[in-house]
């Protein structure tokens, strides 16, 4: 028998090794395995022309005509085995060459007489050798194990531990017997012990367990042969078990060593698991005809024999269009396998001259349930077999076929549409029907994919960032079909900057100010100088000013500013201003007033014949805001603020482009108690004592003996009343112009503020 060796992709031998492995249904740490050697003295018994003898030689002959003939006889001496003790197995191993002629027959039986000593040469110890347990018909081959297991045999044994029993080889034709020698036929028993250790348990033999190689193996569709190292001396011989766990060969080593056992009549792409260790006999004082059997660890191996068959064809077998190619997918077989599968896929064209099919090419895809063929010509038929590969050959084949058409036609056309400022629409145009869908994706900055309709011809891809590069693609889609990329890249301009400004420093320079919302999203800002003189300058993205000098009293200076980003320029900002004008005065006194609650007013002063456009006032915190106030205004209201929050204000004054320097405010937010209302306690007075109220331009005071009272306009910050050391319990309004007003009633360094409206 040749080992299958295959050098191609597939894994021909499937083989597991399992190192120091103990089996509790072969060998339990607390069972014992004892060999009984067969005592020689009585081998077998002749009857020969109505007389009767003992045989002790290498055989005897049996007198057919007698009808009589010859009984071997084995007798084994249980008086090793210990009382109080269960047994687990035993077994009859014939190691020995047992060469018989080949009409040879007959049976074998276990015998359990009351003393086996005492078989007399007569025909009773005759007819007694036919007695006993059947055990099967004869059929010896060279280390077969005839097992004896059961119920029935372990109590018979039991109860006749101590004496004697034999096994009668009775045949019944003329022929030799060959004497069971005792160094070749032993009775195994095992046993099991309550507590204790075991002498003769696995692991007590000084020799690794048989170590089998994959080279050593040699695997058929319907046997195997195992192999091992040689062991060291002292080794007496080796045992296999099957996968039940059952030994199902046992032998003695004689010379030359035996290191090998094949095992026939499996069955093919099947399963089979085997155990193979060492054994040494150990001669005990209690005689010569008794040994202990010490085993070395098991190790297992699983053998995989290889297919009888070919396969069945695949399964589900699908083909699916892509652009000029297809993907061909199925499923395995229905065959039950422990082989891997290699499939071949056969391509043949159709020739519609003299319709045949024309192989052109095959394909080994190994173990892949799906490949891809491309390169395939439009409108030509395809013709694709699938088929299943194992060591038995190519199996059935499962065909199918396709005719590729040709992938969807790009769109027409593709293009930006802007419903609005910072909003992307993409809109395109397509003359075929042909087709399930389209994908439109959005690649940079932010990646979007859309699948839309047939019918679509547009889709909002949501708003743009400014200062972005965007690049947007359009694919038409049928099955997995597709058509060429259409594409449309741009980039999104940036924001514009704003309050762009000029101002003086103390060296008489004109300085050019500006400030930007989106900080890091461009490149750099461009500032151009049309007027008197023709300069660009390009100005670093973080820089916020920029000092052109001197300028002349006799020129008007014209600026322009923008942002700049990978070339695109937003809109434009532009300032004028005459070379010998200075920017205007800042304001003065600058500061804040809380007329009640958590409402600010800011409040300053400017003379009022200065010639300026309007005031800019800007909030730095807790959020950004630019507001600009009219030129005769001297206060601005804040409104409500919040507790635990900081506010930065700064003011200009603004002439044209031209702005003051800035004048900075910062206060705390919230409700104040420097400020209080008339529902407060007011230095001990009762709060149902004083009363502020206003009516028919009138305003009513009661509870305040002397007081002082002051009236701001809201929309100017101007005070347009001051009143002192007034006793009276009502003064009139009537003289102010319609408006909002604050009024602060001042006693015992208390306020009672209320807001009105004229």
């Amino acid at each position: 028998m040749k080992p299958y060796i295959d050098s191609t992709k597939f894994l021909k031998l499937i083989l597991v090794f399992v190192s120091a492995i103990l089996f509790p249904s072969l060998s339990h740490a607390v069972n014992k395995t004892i060999q009984i050697k067969s005592d020689i003295s009585k081998t077998g018994l002749l009857s020969y022309s109505g007389t009767y003898s003992w045989q002790t030689g290498d055989f005897f002959v049996g007198d057919d005509a007698s009808k009589k003939g010859g009984k071997g006889l084995l007798l084994f001496n249980l008086s090793a085995i210990p009382r109080d003790v269960t047994i687990v197995k035993v077994e009859l191993r014939l190691a020995s060459e047992l060469k018989l002629d080949s009409n040879f027959g007959g049976q074998i039986r276990l015998l359990l007489l009351s003393d086996l000593d005492d078989l007399k040469l007569d025909e009773t110890s005759w007819q007694n050798l036919n007695n006993g347990t059947l055990l099967g018909n004869i059929s010896i081959e060279e280390g077969k194990v005839f097992g004896i297991t059961g119920n029935a045999y372990n109590n018979m044994v039991k109860n006749n531990v101590g004496e004697k029993i034999g096994i009668s080889l009775i045949h019944n034709t003329i022929g030799k017997i060959v004497r069971f020698w005792q160094k070749n036929c032993w009775l195994e028993v095992t046993y099991s012990e309550n507590s204790g250790s075991s002498e003769a348990k696995e692991g007590d033999v000084n020799e690794s367990f048989p170590l089998l190689s994959v080279d050593g193996i040699e695997v058929t569709s319907n046997s195997c042969i195992l192999k091992w190292n040689e062991p060291t001396s002292g080794i007496t011989g080796f045992q296999v078990a099957n996968t039940n766990q059952d030994i199902i060969y046992s032998r003695q080593y004689r010379t030359p060593l035996i290191l090998s056992y094949a095992a026939t009549n499996l069955e093919g792409d099947s399963c089979y698991t085997f155990y193979v260790r060492y054994m040494k006999s150990v001669y005990t004082p209690s005689g010569p005809t008794v040994a202990v059997s010490n085993f070395s660890r098991w190790n297992k191996v699983q053998v995989i024999t290889l297919p009888s068959k070919k396969l069945e064809s695949p399964r589900n077998v699908k083909i699916e269009e892509i652009n000029y190619g297809c993907i061909i997918s199925w499923e395995a077989p229905a065959d039950k396998t422990h082989w891997p599968i290699e499939y071949m896929i056969y391509q043949e064209r159709y020739n519609p001259v003299n319709n045949s099919w024309i192989t052109v090419n095959s394909y080994n895809v190994g173990n892949s349930l799906r490949y891809q063929v491309d390169n395939l010509s439009v409108g030509t038929t395809y013709r694709y077999s699938i088929m299943g590969k194992n060591q038995a050959g190519e199996g059935v084949a499962n065909s199918i076929s396709v005719t590729p058409k040709a992938p969807p036609t790009p769109v027409d056309e593709f293009f930006l549409f802007r419903p609005y400022k910072n909003r992307h629409v993409m809109r395109w145009e397509y003359s075929s029907s042909d087709i399930d869908s389209f994908i439109v994706e959005r690649r940079t900055p932010f990646p979007k994919k859309m699948i839309l309709g047939k019918t679509e011809r547009g889709v909002d891809m949501g708003e743009s960032a400014a200062a972005s590069q965007y690049i947007y693609s359009i694919r038409a889609y049928k099955g997995r079909q597709f058509s060429n990329i259409v594409q449309c890249d741009f980039i999104e301009p940036p924001v514009k900057p704003i309050n762009f400004r000029s101002t003086l420093d103390t060296n008489n320079h004109r300085i050019l100010e500006w400030e930007y919302p989106v900080p890091n999203t461009i490149m750099s800002f461009v500032i151009v100088q049309h007027s008197p003189f023709s300069k660009r300058y390009n100005v670093d993205k973080d820089v916020r000013s920029f000092d052109i000098g001197e300028t002349l009293s006799e020129y008007v200076y014209e600026y322009t500013i923008q942002a700049s980003f990978r070339g695109v320029y937003s809109d434009e900002i532009a300032i004028s201003f005459r070379g010998d004008s200075g920017p205007p005065t800042s304001p003065t006194n600058f500061r804040v007033l809380q007329p009640f609650g958590s409402i600010r007013v800011l409040l300053w002063d400017y003379p009022l014949t200065a010639d300026i456009d309007d005031f800019v006032i800007t909030q730095q915190s807790p959020s950004k805001q630019i507001f600009i106030v009219g030129k005769t205004s001297r206060g601005f209201e804040v409104g409500e603020t919040r507790q635990n929050s900081t506010y930065i204000y700064d003011i200009q004054a603004r002439k044209e482009n031209e702005h003051s320097k800035i004048v900075t405010l910062g206060f705390a937010g919230g409700s104040a108690s420097a400020t209080r209302s008339i529902n407060e306690e007011h230095n001990g007075l009762e709060d149902n004592k004083v009363s502020v109220t206003y009516a028919s331009h009138t305003l009513y005071i009661q509870g305040i003996p002397i007081y002082a009272l002051q009236v701001y306009e809201v929309s100017s910050g101007k005070l347009v009343m001051n009143l002192t050391n007034q006793n009276s319990d009502k003064v009139s309004l009537s003289t102010l112009e319609k408006g909002v007003y604050i009024v602060n009633v001042i006693y015992n360094e208390e306020i009672v503020t209320r807001k009105i409206v004229r």
